[in-house]
């Protein structure tokens, strides 16, 4: 059986101001694992992105040769990926 089984993480986020943006990116973000203090796991690739009906993360993804955007890492629950959004767009507000 797995350690990872019997770990508990602790979830956070930060979240970089683009300096320079292009297009309509304005700031990326990383989700961060931690065991106590030490970081263990980064999800990184996260992007702020100010819409057409304002701001929205994008999960990390890359686009295949056919044109098609994949996510390479997302919330497994609609209620984890809120929880996500929410602090992305929380440290955002802290950042801009």
């Amino acid at each position: 059986m797995s350690k990872l089984s019997d770990v508990i993480f602790n979830v956070g986020v930060k979240v970089f101001k683009v300096k320079e943006p292009q297009g309509k990116v304005v700031a990326m973000a990383n989700i961060v694992f931690r065991m106590g203090s030490t970081e263990k796991f980064v999800v990184t690739g996260l992007r702020v992105i100010d819409g057409k009906k304002g701001l929205f993360v994008s999960m990390p993804n890359f686009k295949s040769p056919a044109g098609i955007y994949t996510d390479v890492a997302f919330p497994v629950t609609k209620e984890f990926r809120e929880e996500i959004i929410e602090d992305v767009l929380a440290g955002y507000e802290e950042v801009k």
